[in-house]
């Protein structure tokens, strides 16, 4: 009997090879949300929303439809915001 392999997840910036594939999953948005940042000293549940819509219309949507980057992302601008 085989063990069946797990498949490690999709690291991001890196190609999803599974079937439902459709191309590389863009590389982390730093430059977009450093300019976010620049524009927005503080922001609201409906400013993070909008952010995430913006960023899935600049073509992100792959990345941040993703709970663990989102978090990610959340943490960059909560780590930056005053740098």
């Amino acid at each position: 009997m085989v063990a069946d392999k797990k498949t490690p997840p999709n690291p991001v910036g890196k190609p999803d090879s599974g079937p439902a594939a459709s191309g590389p999953v863009p590389a982390f948005p730093k430059k977009e949300l450093d300019k976010w940042l620049k524009a927005h000293q503080t922001w609201s549940h409906d400013d993070w929303l909008k952010l995430l819509d913006d960023l899935k219309a600049k073509g992100y949507g792959k990345l941040v439809g993703k709970r663990r980057v989102k978090d990610s992302v959340g943490l960059y601008l909560e780590t930056s915001r005053n740098k």
